[in-house]
């Protein structure tokens, strides 16, 4: 009876959570409805955004030297009036009583400000913000300049070539399509067996002779007829799982792996070929002698075309490299997950190495391949060559 009770609250169970996907289905909707409703809003605001950032660049181009000390000025003038502020604050509650320990966890972010020790760490965090801050400037000034001709360099760069700043847009419709296929793939692969249904009771079994009905008997929905069980009405034929018997089922965890791994793999190409594009349109514009005579109309199009003939394979592989250090994260992440609770201390802290470890690696490869994408739109190598040029120069 207790296996009839299990598949019985199985069923319920699943239904409950049939019915809260209904619900957020609803809060889908409403999202969709809202966008719709203000559509317009978050286009002018986009269009305001690239409108701002356009002129930004221009600025750039013309005055750059005056916005960075603008900028400069303004995080020093805004650290130290933080810094004013905090110390106001930390001398009006000095005489306080309460203390950070005291405070049990609480949403209100206001009660965390009523003690003298939030505004103590403020000021220290500002302290030591503005100290690095000061010291950069004075120890970097020179390297200023140079940073203020790179920057007045790339404005004009981009003056000549505003598709570029579209080409994030192509971007990220790809990277849309990546995760559709991901989640359409990986919906298919858990729906992938045949569906089975049980008979099974809606009321409290233990009324009339409903607890007849075990949850043990299988069914069909187009042929349930309810009348062959006159004796309980409320007896339905509802969905219980799906079939995980089959060869396909049984490696489905296989499946999913080799699907996620599919995704990363996708996702690090798509921005692959985003970073040898754009490196690429914009080597056109350096190597021209004459500027802008010599800068086709179309040089992303004419890049974005040549990468595709000739370093599909060079890009491919730099984002297989890094699809296998992030596999490896996540499995890591998901270990630490379902074992966290069994650990001890020596196995936690090995842990946290390992993530570290293959976190460095990661941020590392990311940076090397894209330096070596460079190297591949700029002189046209294979990977390998253009990752030890860049490490050699």
């Amino acid at each position: 009876m207790a296996s009839v009770n299990e598949t019985v609250n199985s069923i319920r169970s699943a239904m409950g959570s049939l019915i809260s996907g209904f619900n957020r289905k609803a809060v889908g909707v409403r999202v969709f409805e809202d966008f719709a409703s203000s559509w317009y809003w978050i286009l002018l605001g986009l269009t305001l955004a690239l409108l701002v950032s356009v002129v930004f660049l221009l600025l750039l181009r013309y005055l750059a030297i005056v916005l960075v000390w603008i900028l400069m000025v303004g995080l020093l003038v805004v650290g130290g009036y933080g810094i004013w502020h905090c110390y106001s604050e930390y001398y009006h509650f000095s005489t306080s009583k309460l203390k950070f320990g005291d405070l049990s966890f609480n949403t209100n972010i206001s009660v965390y400000l009523q003690v003298k020790e939030t505004w103590l760490a403020f000021l220290i965090i500002l302290c030591v913000w503005e100290s690095i801050l000061i010291l950069v400037l004075s120890c970097l000034r020179r390297r200023l300049s140079v940073a203020v001709a790179l920057m007045e360099e790339s404005s004009r760069v981009v003056g000549y070539l505003m598709s570029t700043l579209l080409y994030p847009l192509f971007t990220f419709v790809l990277l849309v399509v990546c995760v559709a296929y991901w989640g359409m793939t990986s919906l298919y692969l858990v729906t992938s067996g045949a569906p089975l249904y049980r008979v099974v009771s809606l009321s409290d079994p233990s009324v009339d002779k409903c607890s007849l009905i075990n949850g043990s008997e299988t069914c069909k929905p187009q042929t349930f007829n309810s009348s062959a069980y006159p004796y309980c009405p409320s007896v339905r034929c509802i969905f219980f799982r799906y079939d995980d018997t089959g060869l396909f089922q049984q490696n489905l965890v296989y499946l999913q792996v080799f699907n996620i791994f599919a995704f990363l793999w996708c996702v690090n190409f798509v921005i692959a070929l985003g970073q040898c594009t754009l490196a690429g349109t914009f080597a056109s514009y350096y190597w021209a002698f004459s500027k802008p005579a010599e800068i086709s109309p179309f040089a992303l199009s004419q890049c974005f075309i040549r990468t595709l003939q000739y370093h599909v394979g060079s890009l491919a592989f730099g984002a297989l490299l890094l699809t296998c250090f992030q596999l490896v994260r996540l499995v890591l992440e998901y270990l630490n997950h379902r074992t966290r609770g069994s650990q001890s201390a020596c196995g936690r802290f090995l842990f946290n190495c390992l993530r570290c470890c293959f976190w460095c690696l990661e941020y590392f490869l990311k940076i090397l391949n894209r330096n070596a994408y460079i190297m591949i739109a700029i002189y046209g190598e294979s990977f390998c060559v253009s990752a030890k040029m860049h490490t050699v120069c």
